[in-house]
């Protein structure tokens, strides 16, 4: 089976990161990871794909042959997605998440946005916030199986077509009640992926 760790972007992921970007975001300008990474406001994940080594072993699991589309991989070490945010006064404010598209619906959007809320959590901030295409209907879906709401609308938002953009935003993280409903979600998380194991 392949897994999933998150983990803090590293320089040696940036030419990854940009690919994955490219695929997800080409009709918007490009994001300067160099730039971000040493930016103390921005954080950056990524979710590193890990193989079946038994099937690898052979040359013919997934992860090997995932490996033969990415120009830039190093080490053995495959990016399947990536998620920022900035920090901005009393909110952490979700910049990015994108996800290859041949791994996509594979559940490595969902692990990286509660990686982001979970770090969050560790910030002097009170809420996550967001902005997500109208159209986008399945991210949308996706924050409010984590407790965003709609906050408001920015006009004309997106460069490419106009589109309108809706503020999304997450109750109080940092409160009792949806620090547990976090935990209760990423345990249902792991059972569904992995049929009943524990979280890890």
């Amino acid at each position: 089976m392949m897994d999933y760790t998150v983990r803090r972007m590293m320089k040696e992921d940036i030419p990854q990161a940009t690919e994955i970007d490219r695929e997800a975001f080409a009709d918007q300008p490009y994001v300067s990871f160099h730039r971000e990474l040493e930016n103390r406001s921005s954080v950056y994940f990524v979710a590193e794909v890990n193989s079946d080594l038994s099937e690898d072993r052979k040359g013919q699991g997934l992860f090997s042959w995932l490996k033969r589309f990415s120009s830039s991989t190093r080490y053995s070490i495959y990016i399947g997605g990536y998620a920022g945010i900035w920090i901005l006064l009393d909110e952490a404010h979700l910049s990015a998440i994108a996800v290859r598209q041949r791994l996509q619906r594979r559940g490595i959007g969902e692990l990286l946005l509660m990686s982001i809320i979970e770090y969050a959590m560790s910030l002097p901030v009170d809420v996550v916030t967001l902005e997500v295409r109208a159209s986008n209907l399945a991210a949308q879906s996706l924050y409010r199986k984590y407790g965003f709401g709609e906050a408001g609308i920015r006009r004309h938002y997106y460069t490419d077509n106009l589109e309108d953009a809706i503020i999304m935003t997450t109750p109080p993280i940092n409160s009792s009640s949806y620090r547990t409903f976090l935990q209760d979600s990423r345990q249902e998380y792991y059972k569904k992926r992995y049929d009943g194991l524990p979280c890890p």
